[in-house]
């Protein structure tokens, strides 16, 4: 089949897009998504990966490029399916590269229960396995979130990303990870949001970085803080009420971490 799809002037980023087929068809179908480039960069070329159409960002320099993939299990199995071992050999070969990290977000119910929050850990964990296993160099992140829906809940995400060659993690934090609740900005004002609760200074030293998906944003400091610092100014941003969760974008001296 066909699908088109109308893109909204948004913000820089990777986004995943779900196309939920009839009942009759026996399953939902899924299309990898897309990727926003920065302006003045290159535009996308299509490819096609597996028979499903993807597009993948393109420019002049042979750097790494954002990529995500959505991946399902069963109602309630933590198993890894044969399709999702493809997908991440696929990812892996792909991105062989310590250049670029992986995050690995296993979706829970949007009640967040403690049994769908056991399901996505454990979700989560096996995927950052298996794509060890398959080769993938870069640092694996592995966290959690609610379900946007139904289909959202029986599933999770694997984000690519480079690696910023200017941030030293062995010097300190140098960004906070946010999410927002539905609808919400991560700019207000003119400012990023929670931040005017912060001093001065420190509201100053932020600027907004990618859109990481999934209404989570990355909030670049100037300079890089200490983990008691960084988890001060993400407490602060996390009290205000378009805010899910805020935390420090932090090593944790693994090859695996888990956030949230």
């Amino acid at each position: 089949g066909h699908l088109e799809v109308t893109v909204p002037n948004i913000p820089a980023g990777v986004y995943v897009v779900h196309a939920v087929l009839a009942p009759e068809v026996g399953r939902a179908s899924y299309w990898p998504g897309f990727v926003v480039l920065e302006p003045g960069t290159a535009p996308p070329v299509t490819t096609v990966s597996g028979g499903v159409p993807a597009t993948q960002a393109a420019t002049s320099s042979p750097a790494a490029q954002p990529a995500a993939d959505f991946l399902t299990f069963g109602k309630t199995s933590t198993k890894l399916t044969k399709a999702t071992r493809t997908k991440l050999t696929r990812l892996a070969a792909e991105n062989n590269s310590t250049q670029v990290s992986a995050t690995v977000i296993g979706f829970t119910n949007a009640k967040e229960t403690k049994a769908s929050q056991r399901r996505a850990q454990n979700r989560a964990q096996r995927l950052a396995n298996y794509l060890e296993q398959a080769g993938f160099a870069g640092e694996i992140t592995r966290t959690t979130a609610p379900g946007d829906s139904k289909v959202q809940a029986r599933g999770a995400l694997v984000m690519i990303e480079p690696v910023s060659a200017s941030v030293d993690r062995g010097e300190g934090i140098s960004s906070i990870v946010i999410r927002l609740k539905t609808g919400r900005s991560p700019i207000v004002n003119g400012q990023i949001r929670g931040s005017d609760a912060l001093s001065a200074t420190v509201r100053n030293s932020l600027t907004l970085g990618p859109n990481l998906g999934l209404r989570m944003y990355r909030i670049n400091l100037d300079e890089p803080v200490s983990q008691n610092a960084a988890q001060a100014i993400a407490d602060v941003l996390a009290r205000d009420p378009g805010i899910a969760f805020a935390e420090p974008d932090a090593w944790v001296g693994g090859r695996v971490q888990t956030t949230r």
